[in-house]
């Protein structure tokens, strides 16, 4: 299973430790995944199909399952990717920014900026993670790619120079991200992921 992700606005660089304001702002990425990881889930066979499956005689149905089994913070989460699941993730990013081209290492600090978006793409572990934010209207449950973000097995980023501006913040970015979900071991249950 493949599909595409999309982000436009503010990528600031991970620090730690987690400081609220970095919490949010991470957060408000992980926002603009969700309504697309909502729009995926509603939208796909495969995804659809899971939704509805049945956890075994007498039990809810997987969305309803997944919603309790990751309840944390005041959030209902539900993880695509999970271990639960036997799933695992390739992710590739493009990366657009400010500044020329092979100025990934000078121009805004890559490697904190991935850590950023790899944060967002995943479920927060602990409720700092969050910066005091509460579920919004839509979002229960909260969509967001990955349990954790060691079922990323494969992850590769390009960038290149952003010449449409976004806000004309120094920060600002387009990412596109292609992530193929694939089980690790087939079972009954991911089997249509392994097509």
């Amino acid at each position: 299973m493949q599909f595409r992700l999309t982000y436009e606005g503010r990528i600031l660089a991970h620090r730690e430790p987690v400081k609220e304001s970095r919490a949010r702002h991470k957060h408000e990425i992980r926002k603009h995944f969700h309504k697309q990881l909502k729009v995926l889930w509603q939208t796909h066979p495969t995804l659809s199909g899971l939704a509805d499956m049945s956890m075994g005689t007498g039990n809810p149905r997987y969305l309803e399952w997944a919603r309790g089994n990751w309840e944390r913070n005041g959030f209902h989460w539900v993880p695509l990717v999970t271990e639960r699941m036997s799933l695992m993730c390739k992710l590739e990013m493009l990366l657009l920014r400010g500044g020329a081209p092979g100025q990934i290492v000078s121009k805004g600090d890559i490697d904190n900026r991935l850590k950023t978006i790899f944060d967002a793409l995943k479920m927060p572990s602990a409720g700092a993670e969050l910066g005091g934010c509460t579920p919004e209207p839509g979002e229960d449950p909260f969509f967001v790619l990955l349990e954790d973000d060691e079922l990323v097995t494969h992850a590769t980023v390009e960038t290149d120079t952003l010449l449409a501006p976004v806000n004309g913040d120094e920060n600002d970015a387009r990412l596109i991200v292609t992530a193929t979900v694939r089980p690790y071991r087939v079972g009954i249950n991911n089997m249509d992921f392994a097509a």
